[in-house]
């Protein structure tokens, strides 16, 4: 599979407290989602500067789970979901 993440910034999403960014596979746009807890950062009113922070900080461990997720086919509705499962700390 190939893999290409877009070279558009990430995006704050304060609905759901997490951050977006795209990336193709095999051509197909797919929209990743990391919250902010998968993120290691607590829900804020900073407008995502927080997160987007930690976004930044974490970049290169982001791709990397979110290139072997694609490999293993977790995309759901054209998205990836980045969270922490419970239990984890």
């Amino acid at each position: 599979m190939e893999i290409r993440f877009a070279d558009r910034p990430p995006v704050y999403e304060f609905d759901n407290d997490s951050i977006s960014f795209i990336v193709f596979a095999d051509g197909q746009p797919v929209k990743c989602i990391a919250t902010s807890e998968f993120l290691g950062v607590a829900s804020s009113n900073d407008e995502g500067a927080a997160a987007l922070q930690a976004f930044d900080e974490q970049w290169e461990a982001i791709q990397a789970l979110a290139s072997d997720l694609l490999q293993k086919s977790e995309v759901k509705d054209g998205e990836l979901l980045l969270a922490r499962e419970k239990g984890q700390g």
